[in-house]
Formats: structure tokens, C-alpha cells, sequence
């Protein structure tokens, strides 16, 4: 900010005494008195602040030649001033020709002053070549200037003032240092710079504004028609205010920087012969134009003298080009002399070195080979899991350490990928660890193909992978690799006789975002696979701070769920579910529940995925089971109405070989009829074997049990399935419920999925019922049963016992009429 105002200020001062002259000039305002002063005064502001701003950045400039340059364009810059005062006061005050006197020659002083500066200005390094071929394009452009200069005015100027030599000398001096200015501004223009850019070409702008001025200057007194106040005094100004403001940059960029030329190399080279081909065309048409035989020779020498400089540099290019053919020629041949010396030395060498090497080898070669085969098959055996033959955990932490070493001395980073098969315990259950191990090399094989051969993949062992990626350059390429993995694992697996699909949740730790150390690093991407677990699986999740709280969070649940069903923690509520058309209680939903005394409630959507990543979700299924049938033992002999009760079944908990055998003991001992039974599967039990799963299902149909799909419209299940499977009921999804009247479509995609459900005979229910608008939609597309909190939240047994007991009495109620 405050470098900002320090450049804007100055800048702001000079623009608004650069517009005030312009407005002067244009409206000639201020007191008729004061305009011969205003006209010649007016602009000496400008260049006494120039000037000013000139000698600050001398002090702020690093280097003593720049600081002595800017020291002379001030001295410059204020001799014009003061010359401009004294050729003010000459003229309005004495009342005398000012031209010639003393402001002349403060005048001329700022030519040579600025040049001197521009030569002071520190610049790259010039070899004599390289000065030579500069000054000789610059000295070809400013004679050919020269050429036109004298043409049309030097010639007149020593005409007019023959009979006055120090008038005449000093007339002639302006144009004469015009052409100065000329050769410096071009010099300037096409050489490096230890300058910005920028000041480069205020600078040249400046001074393209002073050749304009002293120009017009000259061709006016020639005509003895300049005036103070003439337009031309806007091009000095002008001059003065650039100046100023490169000054201005340049103390506020006082970093030592080489900036390009200006000029490119382009116009360096068609320069000259532009030149020429000037003066050329000036020379005919001043021949053609009858002029006086002075100027003819003038233009005629001059141009003589543009076309000899143009000469002498094609020599000098010439003469460059082939002393370098030389030198070039010289070291060719001078390289392949060494060459082929060092390649005869290196040859024989070689040839004895070979003819010893084969007979060691012979001798030391049977010996390696058989210890180097037993010690890498050893190697092998202790470093790499003996079923996917991928690195195994010792292996694996060991590249990991020397990873993170590598990484902090190069500064890069990398990522370390913590993978858990979702559903791979299911296959295990279900088809056998012989095809759990096939799924397992595999998904090995996916992983090497989706990662590059610098990767390391290896197993921890059961369904845990781990990826080391090094060299990563960007998180987005981290995540790109996750992403190929992820749609690599998930592709259809085929074993034998039946296909199955295993996804993965992926945690992410990054070096050195998250951790520098390799066992932290370890650490962090098990927490973030956790964390991706639970976050609905086949996903990926980076590693965040906040997740070790997690981590010991999910261990106490862990540990607290081993003894909830021993410590009587667990209980059941029921949640209503009720007839769409007339509000009437139709069936029951069983929910688990667990108050730990150490955690309080805990949620269900927080212990049910642990129990089925640790299996013990078949113990605790089991146990709901008998506590419903149970319940409706109890209710049944108290006489209350018989009432269906749905209860949600693990697809792991179903998978178990006897599960129907188990159920039919379980309602004969309680003495209950299959039919007031419901088991509610999710659609993730479709994905596996569907022959042994629809065999199952109508064996508990044969047993009078309900088969309800809940969630539909949440997964991916072909519709064909509904074809080959006994089910009754469909649960429609809350999502779908939820979009009813604000997601596009949901209202469609619910009605066609009532529509197909009604052509099989099946029931319908619609869960998650939150406001009166859903509940009027879901009646009018022909839902037959609703459930949600809009009409009841789930509910201890004694008071669904009451809820019984009021359907029972009501019941008995009609009947009596």
C-alpha cells in the first residue's frame, strides 16, 4: 500500500501540472499582465520536480554509476529550467531578443548532461564485435537523420546566419544536438538495460519529446515565427514531466533487473538499409527539385558518407562471421582429434578388461547364482504376502520410511492409500475361502494395473491394501489414482459358476500435509478408511485432525458393543406404520436400540456398521429375532390384536447356512404363525448369489413370513430381480419421499415404481412421511401403508402395548354393533 502511494502521489503532481500547461494552452486563462510570464513560465515546475524526484532516486539506486547518471539528468533538468527563466525575463522583463545570451547556453548544457547520463546508465557486458555493429546501426539511423535535417533546415540556418558566426554557431548547435539526443535515444532503444522497461521507454519518450521541441524551435526562429506560448513549448514540458516520472519508477524499483531491448533485432537490421534507401530517394528528389548546389552537395556528401557506414558494417559482419567459421572449424576438429584418442585408449582397455572379467566370471557365476536364487526366495518369503505375492507389511513400512526420507531431503511429497474391501466377508461366508481368495489376488492385480510400477502395493492382510504413491505432484493427482482404483475394484469379478463385486473405502494420508513421519502417516489414512466406511462405503476420504478423536471414539464403541448384549444394554422400540386411507395402525417396524451406561444412547447409524464390519451383527440379529417373537407371544396370550412386525436382517446375517431352519425352531418354540413376521433386506443382497437367495426366500415364504425390499430406490438392483424373487412388500426410499413436489421428477419415478410394484401383487410402503403434503402425495399415487415421525416416532413395548389394546377394543367395539 504504501508503495502504491509513493508512486501514485508524484505521479498525480506531475499529470496535474502537465494539465494545467495543456489548459493554459488551450483556454489562455489568468490576467492579461501575467500571460507573457505564464506563457514562458509555466512549465519550469515540471522540470524543477523532475528534477527533484531525480537527485531522491540517485540516493535510493544500489549502483554509484546510476546514482551519478540520475545526479546529471537533475543538473540537466534544472539548467533547462533556469534557462527557461532567464529566456522568460530576457524577453518580458528587460525587453530584449533573448537569442542569443547566457539561456542558451544553459539550454545546450542539458544535450551533453543527459548523454553522459545515458552512458553512465551500468549495462551488460559488450564484446568489441558487439559495439562495434551497435554504434555503427546507430551511427547509420542518425546520420541519415542528419541527412534529412540538413536538407531542410541546417542548410537555411547557414545561409540565414553566414554574416552572424556566433549567432549562426549557436542556432546550429540546437538541431546539431538534436541529432545528439537522435543518436542517444537510440542507443538507448537498443541495448540492454540494468533498468526496468519501463523507464527505458519513459526515457525514450522524453527525449523524443525534446528532438520534437528543439526541432520545431529551430524551424520556427529560422522563420523568425517563435512565440512563447507556441505549442511546441508542450513537447519540453511533456519531456520534463516523462522525466519525472521515470524517476519516479525507478525509485520504487531499485532491484538491479536487465530488461530487453526496446528495439527488436528486427528493426537493428532493416535499420540501416532503410536508411539508405532514405537518403537515396532525398538525394534524387533534392536533385530533381532544382534546389541551390549547397544543399545538393550537403545531401550529396551525406549520403555518400550513410552509404560508406552502411559498407563498413557489412564488412565488419562479414569479417565476424567468418572468424567464427574459423574458430568453430578449429575446435570441430580440435574435439575429434581428442576424440578419437581417448576412443582408441578406452577401446584397448575394454578389450583387457573384458578378457579378464570372462574368466572370473566363469568361476564366481554357478556359485552367485545358486546363493543369489536361495537368498532371494527367502527375501521373497519374508517380504511379500505368500497369496498375491504383493509386499506384505514389513516390506511395505520399509519403502514407507525410506519414502518419507527421500521426500523431506528433495521436497516432495506423497500419499499413502489405505483400502478395505466392502462385502469381502460376505463372499467368504457365502461362496468359500477359496473363492474369498481368488477375489483377494484379484483385486491385487486391479491395484498394481491402476497404479504406476514406482507405486507400492502391498497387503496388511485379510481384505486391508495399502498404496504408496511417490513423486506426487498435485492432491488432484492423488485423487485421480484413488479414483481409477476405486472404479477398478469394482468391476464384476467371475468365480467359476457365479459372478460377485466387492467395492473399497479408501483413506488418504498426505505427506507432508497431514504428518512427516511414516508411522503417523500409516496411522492417519486407517483413520480416514474408517471415516470413508462409514461414510457410506466405495468412497474416499483424506485424513483431517478432528478424526483421531474419531479413532478413539469408534474404539470405545467397539469395545462397549462386545458386552452390550451380556449387560442387558440392548432393547427393542417399535415404530407404527399405518393404513394411507384411513390413518388405522397396520403393522409394526422392530428397531434396535443401545443405552451404554459409559456412552449414553448411541445411535443406531453408528454401532450397526461396526457390528457388521466385526461380524457380530449375526449375534446381535439373532437376538432381535427371538426378543420380537417373543413380544408377540406375550401380546398375542394377553389377547390383544395379532399385528405383522417388520424386522431389518443383515445380508450377512441371511447369508448363514441354517437361517431358515433357525427361524422355523424360533416361532415354533414361541408358538407364533410366520405370517405376523416381516424381514426387511436391503438391495444389497441381490449382488450375490441370486438362485440360493430366491431358494431361501421361498422357503420363508412357505413359513408364512412377509420378504419386504426396503430402501428401494437408494441402490442400483435390476428390475428383472423382482421377477425371480418371492418378495411382498416394497419400501420406498425416504430420499424418493422427500423429493415429492421439489426434486424433478421424484413425483414420476415414485408413481412408476408403485405402478410396477402393484403389476407383481406387491404391497407398497412409504417411509420417512415428514410433512401433510407428503402424506396426501403418497396416498393419492397408492401407497397402501405410511410410515414417519409425522405420525409416530418408534415406541417402548408398553406403549405399543396400549396402541394394541385400543385396535383390540375398537374391534370388539364393531363387532358388538
Amino acid at each position: 500500500m504504501v508503495v502504491k502511494l509513493n508512486r501514485v502521489v508524484p505521479f498525480g503532481l506531475l499529470t496535474l501540472l502537465g494539465l494545467m500547461h495543456i489548459s493554459w494552452m488551450v483556454f489562455r486563462w489568468g490576467p492579461p499582465n501575467l500571460q507573457p510570464f505564464l506563457a514562458g513560465l509555466l512549465y519550469v515546475p515540471a522540470f524543477l520536480i523532475a528534477a527533484g524526484y531525480a537527485v531522491r532516486t540517485a540516493r535510493q539506486v544500489q549502483s554509484t554509476r546510476e546514482s551519478v547518471a540520475w545526479v546529471c539528468i537533475s543538473i540537466g533538468l534544472l539548467a533547462f529550467g533556469l534557462a527557461e527563466v532567464i529566456f522568460t525575463y530576457l524577453q518580458v522583463v528587460r525587453q530584449v531578443d533573448p537569442f542569443p545570451s547566457l539561456a542558451d547556453v544553459l539550454f545546450l548544457l542539458f544535450p551533453p548532461l543527459v548523454g553522459a547520463a545515458l552512458l553512465l546508465f551500468p549495462r551488460p557486458h559488450l564484446s568489441r564485435a558487439g559495439w562495434l555493429r551497435l554504434g555503427l546501426d546507430v551511427g547509420i539511423m542518425t546520420a541519415a537523420a542528419g541527412v534529412f535535417s540538413w536538407r531542410f533546415l541546417l542548410a537555411d540556418l547557414v545561409v540565414d546566419y553566414r554574416a552572424q558566426p556566433l549567432t549562426g554557431s549557436i542556432a546550429l548547435a540546437y538541431p546539431i544536438s538534436d541529432l545528439l539526443l537522435l543518436c542517444l535515444l537510440l542507443l538507448l532503444l537498443a541495448r540492454h538495460q540494468h533498468l526496468p522497461r519501463q523507464v527505458t521507454v519513459l526515457m525514450a519518450l522524453a527525449l523524443t519529446s525534446f528532438v520534437v521541441a528543439d526541432t520545431g524551435f529551430a524551424a520556427l526562429t529560422v522563420k523568425q515565427a517563435y512565440v512563447s506560448g507556441s505549442i511546441i513549448d508542450l513537447f519540453w514540458g511533456l519531456g520534463g514531466l516523462l522525466f519525472g516520472m521515470a524517476a519516479i519508477l525507478r525509485g520504487n524499483n531499485t532491484r538491479v533487473t536487465i530488461s530487453e531491448p526496446a528495439l527488436n533485432w528486427t528493426v537493428l537490421t532493416a535499420g540501416p538499409y532503410l536508411a539508405v534507401a532514405a537518403t537515396a530517394i532525398l538525394l534524387l528528389n533534392t536533385v530533381m527539385d532544382g534546389t541551390g548546389d549547397f544543399t545538393v552537395r550537403g545531401v550529396l556528401w551525406s549520403t555518400m558518407l550513410v552509404a560508406t557506414l552502411v559498407m563498413v558494417r557489412q564488412a565488419v559482419a562479414f569479417a565476424e562471421n567468418a572468424a567464427l567459421t574459423r574458430d568453430l572449424h578449429r575446435a570441430t576438429q580440435h574435439l575429434e582429434s581428442r576424440v578419437a584418442a581417448r576412443t582408441a585408449e578406452l577401446h584397448t582397455a575394454n578389450m583387457e578388461l573384458h578378457a579378464f572379467s570372462l574368466d572370473l566370471e566363469e568361476k564366481v557365476q554357478a556359485r552367485t547364482a545358486e546363493l543369489e536364487l536361495s537368498r532371494a526366495h527367502l527375501a521373497h518369503q519374508a517380504h511379500h504376502d505368500a497369496l498375491t505375492s504383493l509386499p506384505n507389511r514389513v516390506l511395505f513400512s520399509d519403502r514407507l520410511g525410506q519414502a518419507v526420507t527421500a521426500a523431506a531431503r528433495y521436497n516432495r511429497k506423497l500419499a499413502v492409500l489405505y483400502l478395505d474391501l466392502d462385502g469381502f466377508k460376505q463372499i467368504n461366508d457365502t461362496c468359500g475361502h477359496e473363492a474369498g481368495d481368488e477375489v483377494l489376488r484379484v483385486t491385487a492385480r486391479r491395484l498394481q494395473e491402476a497404479t504406476r510400477p514406482s507405486d507400492t502395493v502391498a497387503r496388511l492382510g485379510g481384505d486391508e491394501f495399502i498404496v504408496l504413491l511417490t513423486e506426487v505432484g498435485e492432491v488432484f493427482d492423488v485423487a485421480s489414482v484413488a479414483r481409477r482404483i476405486l472404479d477398478s475394484v469394482s468391476k464384476d469379478i467371475v468365480l467359476d459358476a457365479q459372478t460377485v463385486r466387492v467395492t473399497t473405502s479408501i483413506g488418504i494420508a498426505l505427506y507432508p500435509e497431514t504428518a512427516l513421519d511414516a508411522a503417523p502417516l500409516h496411522k492417519q489414512a486407517d483413520a480416514a478408511m474408517y471415516r470413508a466406511k462409514h461414510g457410506g462405503k466405495n468412497t474416499i476420504c483424506y485424513f483431517a485432525p478432528e478424526m483421531n478423536s474419531v479413532i478413539q471414539v469408534r474404539a470405545d464403541l467397539v469395545a462397549g458393543l462386545r458386552s452390550a448384549l451380556a449387560n442387558q444394554e440392548l432393547y427393542v422400540v417399535y415404530q407404527p406404520l399405518f393404513a394411507s386411507s384411513t390413518r388405522e395402525l397396520a403393522s409394526l417396524e422392530a428397531l434396535l436400540r443401545w443405552s451404554s451406561p459409559s456412552l449414553d444412547e448411541v445411535s443406531p447409524g453408528e454401532f450397526i456398521p461396526i457390528a457388521e464390519d466385526s461380524g457380530q451383527i449375526i449375534e446381535l440379529g439373532a437376538w432381535v429375532l427371538n426378543e420380537v417373537c417373543r413380544q408377540q407371544a406375550v401380546w398375542q396370550r394377553q389377547g390383544l390384536a395379532p399385528t405383522r412386525v417388520a424386522i431389518n436382517v443383515s445380508p450377512l446375517q441371511f447369508a448363514r447356512p441354517g437361517f431358515v431352519e433357525d427361524l422355523r425352531h424360533l416361532l415354533g418354540r414361541h408358538g407364533l404363525d410366520g405370517r405376523w413376521l416381516e424381514l426387511e433386506l436391503t438391495e444389497r443382497i441381490m449382488l450375490n448369489d441370486l438362485a440360493s437367495i430366491a431358494h431361501k426366500m421361498r422357503e420363508l415364504r412357505a413359513l408364512g413370513v412377509g420378504i419386504s425390499i426396503d430402501d428401494f430406490g437408494a441402490g442400483n438392483t435390476a428390475l428383472s430381480y423382482f421377477f425371480q424373487l418371492p418378495i411382498t412388500t416394497v419400501k420406498i426410499d425416504r430420499s424418493l419421499i422427500q423429493g415429492l413436489g421439489q426434486a424433478h421428477g421424484s413425483d414420476r419415478v415414485v408413481q412408476a415404481i408403485v405402478a410396477l410394484a402393484h403389476s407383481l401383487d406387491l404391497k407398497v410402503v412409504a417411509e420417512g412421511i415428514e410433512t401433510w403434503a407428503q402424506m396426501t402425495s403418497v396416498t393419492d399415487l397408492g401407497c397402501e401403508r405410511v410410515q414417519g415421525y409425522l405420525l409416530a416416532r418408534p415406541e417402548q413395548a408398553d406403549v405399543v402395548q396400549a396402541r394394541l389394546s385400543a385396535k383390540s377394543s375398537a374391534r370388539e367395539l364393531l363387532v358388538v354393533r
